[in-house]
Parts: structure tokens; C-alpha cells; sequence
């Protein structure tokens, strides 16, 4: 049946392709031209809690990827294109494999997974009422542009102390194009991509609004074999956007002055998964980087996700009011065969099905030449129906029922927030929010019922933030938020007895920071200072020879660095270069920590690397030949929770070279690339306060990749 649907879907794509191919009109060119190196335009705004302000009069650190910035090597996933923004730290197990993101320290409690962290994506939340974010169900070639908050957010942004991050996909009104790519590399590294983004004819034959219709269809598949034994991992997707952009409203004589609106209904289908190796000790990993640790492989360790969505909304600006609102429902079903996470080691599924709603409202209370004031409200709820259930694992196989839990979650905040501007010379902005969640459990451990009620009542969340400008081309700002990030269902399992625990609580934080931004014909660039105390840090109770039993709130940290950011584009002929530099350091410490056999008080947080930069250098000739060069170095970082076993440092290099070659109704790009060019050895997925030591998921040597894309336009 699976072979079968597959089959059709592939027949139906093709089929698009041509028809599609025949009717595309000729701003086509725009999307194929969009795809390639281009200017960064310094005025670019950003639309951060509810405001688009200029990038340099935005009172916060943001960090924003584009299209050009994120094919960044070969796309397999954000990793390489997050890697440049500072203060984040993206990791995976093999190419594509597990995931973790660390924003600014949010990475400690993420043993696998990624958490702590807000994620949207065309303002549709991606993320669960427990925090955690299956990233891997949006494919970077679907992504056009992408925005990072960094720290706690949830004046607007709800449960995350780690950040959030907004993306958006390509939205211009009348553009038809059919876009296809395929890639190969070494260790059976595979790519196929299409997109379609074609003009909908009109419904009828007057159209009284001057309404324009779209429909996107984005579809992936994406694999390799992987480095290691027991490492592949193969993901398929498919992504439907529908939009109307409303020119001229239906009753128009209702409305004066400035109207714009636009519908999106969007569906989106995961089916994926990824194999789990194991961490390997230092002689191990110096014997042979690519085995995998046999009980892995004998329990076929892995995990495989099945997630769809379906969503829908609008965006209404009119005159000095906007509004925009998000209704979603989505399910995931989720097997575990055997995890070398630091959990119960067993056989795990897990089902869930949820809705997401979403309304902000904004109203231009005051406005001239000199001043304006703004004032937005809205909120966000979620529903969630959770199920988990674990067995013993016999040889890859559930056996005996070690705990089942179902858990009803219902999650809900809102908010207000203003904005005060005087010129282009200061910036005010002030908000809160009220959060709750109540949720459920019931279920068994063992012959044992259990049933139970939790409420994390966060209470209100503020921020505030300042920027002042004393000339055109630098500002200085500051700003502190208020967050909380609730517990997952993985922490709130006690694995020394299997009972559920309902009494912890959500980890509570506050950040401030402070910096400067500039703009002029010479450099742009940025540093910001930043220092976010956490207080009820979720940590394990102690840890064992084999991994945590359990976990409460009983500890308390200090996140805190500097970081910077430089750019340069300039041109010379037909010659273009894009040049960025970036950096950060990190002191992440525990402030209490202790267990009934350590102490850990003052010693620095595992998994934070002392410091890191990354430069991008993207040059382009004639808009034909393209040269990407990527480097990161990645400064050594704490293993465990004593700082007696450190990770060494490492340099790694990407180089990607493009051709574009133009036809009569097609467009061509080649590209050939190189990962990790100096062949260097390094781990970019840590198992941290590992008691055997096995610290080690070596990463993928030298490699070699080609792809090529066509751009079918008229």
C-alpha cells in the first residue's frame, strides 16, 4: 500500500510539473534569480512581537537567515545556516540525523530533542504544550526566510526560556514557477525536491475584490546511509499552501484609506526517521568513528515520526488596524525502538493529536511625522491529547508494559503590549502576559492506576525594551524579558519506581541585554551583551551509572556572554561578494546544584562550548558562477557537570561551487561541494555526564556531494 501511494504521488508530481511547465507566466524569473547570491539590503525590516521596525532600530538581538543564506552547503537541514547567527548552537547526530538547538545555554536539559525553544512557522506553532519541537517537519528548501529571538519570550511567544523562531516562505502575489532538484552524495546521501507555485485562475469571471489566488506544493525526500553503522536516517514531506491576496475587500464602501488581506490554508505531512548509534568512548572512537555500539544495533535503536497539520487564517491591515489569527490541527504518532538517551531504555510509542489557536490585534493609536504610538493584544491556546507508553525491549521488539500514560494538556496566555516612537530617534516598548496550563494524567505503572492533576500558573511574564539612535547609522538598545518553560512528559516519568510526576514545575528566567547595531558604507555589524538568570532548573535528582532516574526542580543557573556580528557586501563589475563574520562567548554556571553525593554549585553547564565563530564568505560572478565558503570554529566545551573532561576544539570548513546556465524556458544550476573539506575529526552531538565516558558521536569525514536544479519557467 505504502509502495503504491508513493508510486502515485510521484506520477501525480510529474504530472503537475508539466502542466504546470505550460501554464507559468514569466515572473518566474523573479523566484530563479532570488535563489541566487544577492545584495542584503541594510534597510530590511523585522517584525518582532507584533512591530516592523528597521533591523537597526529594533530594541533586541535578532537573528535572521535568507534565502541565499540558508543553502548554505549542501541543505540537508538548518544546521550549517543557524551555525552563523551568534548565540545559537545547532547539533546533530550524523548528517540530518537527531537534532538539538541551543540558544544562548537553552541546550542543558536536552539530552535528545529539541526544547526550551518557540518555534512558527507562517505563524502556525510548531511547538508542543510540553515544549518540545519536531523541527525536522519543515524542510529547508521550504523556508525563505527565517528570524531568531534569543532568550525568554513569552510576553508573546509563550513556554520557552530559550528563544523562538519565526519562519516564512516565499509569498509574492501572481508568481507561477515549477522548481526541481536532485542531489547525491557519499554514504548513499540522497536529495529530491520539487516545488510548484502556480497563479489559481479566478473563480469567476468578474472578480469585484481583485482577488489572487495560489497554490504551493512543496514535496521532499531526503537520506543518507550514514556515516556510522546503525546512523541512517530518510525523511518524507509534503507541504500544500493555498493563499488569496485581497486587493480590494468585498464590501470596499465599509473601508478608507490602506486595506490589505490576505487567506492561507495550509497542509503539511511528515514521514520520517532516523537510526541511533550510540555513544562511543575515546578508544572506541579512535579505533573505528564509524561503529555504532552493538546493543544499538542488536535493539535496532531508532525513532520514527508520522506528523501531519492542517491549518488556517488570515492577515487584514486595514487603515490603522491589523489583524491576524491561526487555527490548527495536527497529529503525531511517534515509535522508539530502544533509545540511548538518558532515559528508560525500552520500547516507546507515543500518539498525540492537538489544535493550536492564535489572534493578534494591533491599532495605531497616534501617529505623524514625529511620533507614534501602538498598542497590540491578542493570545494563544493550545489542546493536546498526549499518549506514552513504554515496554521492555526484546530485541527490538516491545515486550512487557513497563508504564502507560495518558496526558490532557490545555494551554492558553494573552497579552498586551505597546510601542512608543519619537523620529528615527527612540523607541519604547512594554508588555505582559498571563500564562496557564492545566493538565491530566492518568494511567498505570506496573499492576499500579494512577491519576492525577497538574496547574502551572507561570503567573505574568513582562518585558521591556529601549532603543535610542543618535545618528542615522547607530543605535544602542537594551531590553529584559521574563519567561518560564514547563516540564516534558520524558522528565515527568520517574524511572526509579515508572510513576508520572506531577510535582514539578516550570523553570522560571529573566534576561537583560544591552549592545549596539550600526549600518553605514563601511561595515554592518552588532554586539550585545546578555545575562539571563533561571531559577527551578529541571535536573536529574542524580546521575547514575546508566542514566538519570529522576528529576526535580533543584537548581538554579546563570546564562551569560557577548556576542558579535560583521557583514560586508560590496561589488566590483560583474563581481559580487558577501562577507560575515560572527562570534560569541559563553559563561553558563550553575549558581545551586547538588545531589546527595556532589556538589556542583559554580561549575559551568555542560554542553556549552566556551566560544565559537563562523565566517561565510559568498561571492558571484555575472550572476552565472557562485563560490560559498563556510568556516566554523568551535572552542572547547565542558563534558560534565565536575569540568574534569572537556571537548577538544575544532575547525570545519564547507565549500559549495554553482553554475547557473540559462536556457530559452529553463534555468539550470549546478553545484558541486565539499563537507568538512580539512577532513577534520570532531563530534558534533555531545552525550554529556555520560558515567562510562562514552562522550563520543564522531561526525562525518571529508564528503563529497553534486546537485542540480531546474527552474521550468515561460
Amino acid at each position: 500500500m505504502q509502495l503504491k501511494f508513493i508510486s502515485t504521488l510521484k506520477w501525480a508530481l510529474i504530472f503537475c510539473q508539466g502542466f504546470f511547465f505550460f501554464s507559468s507566466s514569466a515572473k518566474a524569473q523573479e523566484i530563479a534569480n532570488d535563489s541566487l547570491p544577492s545584495k542584503t539590503s541594510s534597510t530590511l525590516e523585522v517584525n518582532a512581537f507584533s512591530y516592523s521596525l528597521k533591523r537597526l532600530m529594533q530594541p533586541m538581538s535578532v537573528g535572521s537567515i535568507d534565502l541565499v543564506q540558508s543553502k548554505l552547503t549542501d541543505g540537508a537541514s538548518l544546521q550549517n545556516a543557524l551555525n552563523t547567527i551568534p548565540g545559537v548552537y545547532f547539533e546533530s547526530r550524523g548528517n540530518g540525523g537527531s537534532p538539538r538547538l541551543n540558544i544562548r545555554g537553552s541546550m542543558f536539559r536536552s539530552a535528545f530533542g529539541i526544547r526550551n525553544v518557540r518555534m512558527y512557522w507562517e505563524d502556525f506553532a510548531l511547538t508542543s504544550p510540553d515544549g518540545t519541537t519536531p523541527m525536522e517537519v519543515i524542510d529547508p528548501n521550504w523556508i525563505h526566510s527565517m528570524d531568531v529571538f534569543k532568550g525568554p519570550s513569552s510576553v508573546q511567544y509563550g513556554n520557552g526560556t530559550g528563544g523562538v523562531v519565526l519562519m516564512k516562505s516565499l509569498n509574492v502575489s501572481g508568481l507561477s514557477f515549477v522548481k526541481v532538484k536532485q542531489l547525491i552524495g557519499q554514504w548513499g546521501a540522497h536529495q529530491q525536491h520539487f516545488t510548484i507555485v502556480q497563479s489559481m485562475p479566478k473563480l469567476f469571471k468578474s472578480n469585484p475584490g481583485n482577488n489572487q489566488r495560489s497554490i504551493s506544493i512543496y514535496a521532499s525526500r531526503v537520506g543518507t546511509n550514514g556515516y556510522r553503522e546503525q546512523e541512517a536516517n530518510s525523511r518524507k514531506q509534503v507541504m500544500v499552501v493555498l493563499r488569496k491576496f485581497i486587493k480590494t475587500p468585498f464590501l470596499a464602501w465599509r473601508y478608507s484609506g490602506t486595506f490589505k488581506g490576505e487567506n492561507i490554508s495550509a497542509f503539511q505531512w511528515y514521514e520520517g526517521g532516523w537510526q541511533l548509534p550510540g555513544s562511543l568512548n575515546q578508544q572506541e572512537m579512535l579505533f573505528n568513528p564509524q561503529q555504532a555500539r552493538p546493543f544499538s544495533k542488536a535493539n535496532n535503536a531508532s525513532l520514527y515520526r508520522r506528523r501531519w497539520m492542517y491549518g488556517s487564517g488570515q492577515n487584514r491591515t486595514w487603515n490603522k488596524w491589523s489583524m491576524n489569527w491561526r487555527l490548527s490541527v495536527n497529529g503525531v504518532s511517534k515509535v522508539n525502538p530502544y533509545g540511548t538517551s538518558p532515559m528508560n531504555q525500552g520500547y516507546k510509542d507515543e500518539v498525540s493529536a492537538g489544535t493550536n489557536a492564535l489572534l493578534k490585534i494591533n491599532r495605531v493609536i497616534f501617529e505623524n511625522n514625529n511620533m507614534s504610538w501602538q498598542c497590540s493584544a491578542g493570545g494563544e491556546s493550545q489542546w493536546e491529547d498526549y499518549h506514552i507508553r513504554e515496554a521492555n525491549n526484546v530485541l527490538g521488539k516491545p515486550g512487557a508494559t513497563k508504564y502507560d500514560f495518558n496526558v490532557h494538556y490545555l494551554q492558553f496566555f494573552y497579552y498586551l503590549n505597546t510601542q512608543w516612537r519619537w523620529k528615527d530617534k527612540w523607541v519604547v516598548q512594554a508588555g505582559m502576559a498571563q500564562h496557564q496550563t492545566n493538565a491530566e494524567v492518568n494511567g498505570q505503572f506496573g499492576a499500579a492506576n494512577q491519576e492525577g492533576n497538574m496547574h502551572w500558573n507561570p503567573g505574568v511574564t513582562p518585558r521591556w525594551a529601549i532603543t535610542y539612535s543618535p545618528f542615522s547609522s547607530i543605535s544602542f538598545y537594551t531590553s529584559s524579558s521574563w519567561g518560564f518553560s514547563n516540564p516534558n512528559a520524558f522528565e515527568q516519568v520517574d524511572f526509579q519506581n515508572n510513576r508520572y510526576n506531577a510535582g514539578l514545575l516550570p523553570e522560571r528566567g529573566r534576561q537583560l541585554e544591552w549592545g549596539a547595531k550600526w549600518m553605514n558604507s563601511i561595515f554592518e555589524g552588532e554586539i550585545t551583551h546578555y545575562s539571563q538568570n533561571m531559577t527551578q532548573l529541571i535536573v536529574p535528582v542524580a546521575v547514575q551509572v546508566d542514566s538519570p532516574l529522576s528529576y526535580n526542580n533543584n537548581a538554579s543557573g546563570v546564562f551569560s556572554g557577548w556576542e558579535a556580528t560583521l557583514k560586508k557586501n560590496w561589488e566590483i563589475n560583474k563581481h559580487h561578494f558577501d562577507c560575515s563574520l560572527s562570534g560569541h562567548q559563553t559563561n553558563a554556571h550553575w549558581v545551586e546544584y547538588a545531589s546527595s553525593t556532589s556538589n556542583w554549585s559554580d561549575k559551568r553547564i555542560a554542553g556549552n562550548a566556551l566560544h565559537a565563530v563562523s565566517g561565510t564568505l559568498q561571492y558571484s560572478f555575472n550572476d552565472e558562477w557562485m563560490l560559498d565558503f563556510t568556516h566554523f570554529w568551535v572552542d572547547r566545551m565542558p563534558l560534565n557537570n565536575d569540568n574534569s573532561v572537556f571537548s577538544p576544539s575544532y575547525n570545519l570548513t564547507h565549500l559549495k561551487l554553482s553554475q547557473v546556465i540559462n536556457g530559452k524556458n529553463i534555468k539550470w544550476k549546478c553545484e558541486w561541494g565539499v563537507n568538512n573539506a580539512l577532513n577534520t575529526s570532531y563530534t558534533s552531538f555531545w552525550q554529556w555526564n555520560d558515567a562510562n565516558a562514552r562522550y563520543f558521536n564522531p561526525a562525518p569525514s571529508r564528503n563529497f556531494y553534486f546537485g542540480i536544479t531546474a527552474y521550468l519557467l515561460k
